[in-house]
């Protein structure tokens, strides 16, 4: 069994090697078009992409290092947990992934497993309701750049929000289960706001380098594709 799928993998390997091979061959065959798309895709990035997210990373990272997700759900944690079926730390896990987006809800969360703050089925319910595109993707990515009007990218940023709510809610109604409803315990370690906001800094930066680089990269066949049309 072991045999067969090491030769699958090998097979999968050698596919995937001929067609990065192609594509660079495709690259160089195509310079001055592949230049053109690159600069394109920076071109987005500096005029939309990084004025409309860039902002939005760092004040997200810094509400989460700084602990505002656990005072706010130490505050309307239980009434949450109890209409969700989760506990009331869970809500600090939601509270991130509505700011920060994916997959920094479930990151968070994941944190709070290994803490032992909550189980695999408070988990596995509020996974779901962390998984949400960040509000500075949604309201100035899409909604601003992409359509030109950042109402339209807060309506969806709360339908998104409101359709995770409100399938999170019908699974707790048809998989009722008793929720452990004791309260958050909150950080009491004084407030440190210059090395926090250093930190943020620094991981927005690599994020928004990350999108960046994602953006200009796909920018080079979506031009191929465009141009086959």
């Amino acid at each position: 069994m072991n045999r067969i799928e090491n030769r699958r993998r090998d097979r999968l390997a050698l596919l995937f090697s001929v067609l990065l091979l192609a594509f660079v061959f495709l690259l160089l065959r195509y310079a001055s078009r592949t230049a053109e798309a690159v600069r394109e895709g920076l071109s987005l990035c500096s005029k939309t992409l990084i004025p409309a997210l860039f902002p939005f990373l760092v004040v997200s990272n810094l509400l989460t290092r700084v602990g505002a997700p656990e005072r706010w759900a130490a505050v309307i944690g239980r009434p949450f947990g109890k209409r969700f079926g989760i506990r009331p730390v869970c809500f600090s896990a939601v509270i991130v992934g509505a700011l920060c987006g994916f997959p920094t809800g479930a990151a968070f969360l994941n944190r709070l497993r290994k803490q032992g703050l909550c189980d695999e089925e408070d988990f596995r319910r509020t996974l779901f309701l962390s998984s949400s595109a960040a509000p500075g993707f949604v309201i100035a990515g899409i909604g601003g750049g992409m359509l030109g009007d950042f109402r339209l990218g807060v309506l969806l940023w709360i339908g998104q929000l409101a359709v995770l709510l409100g399938i999170g809610r019908l699974r707790a109604v048809i998989c009722r289960r008793e929720a452990d409803l004791r309260p958050y315990p909150v950080r009491s370690e004084p407030l440190a706001i210059l090395p926090a906001a250093a930190e943020s800094l620094k991981e927005a930066s690599s994020a928004m380098l990350g999108i960046v680089g994602t953006v200009v990269f796909f920018s080079i066949p979506a031009a191929g594709i465009a141009s086959l049309s």
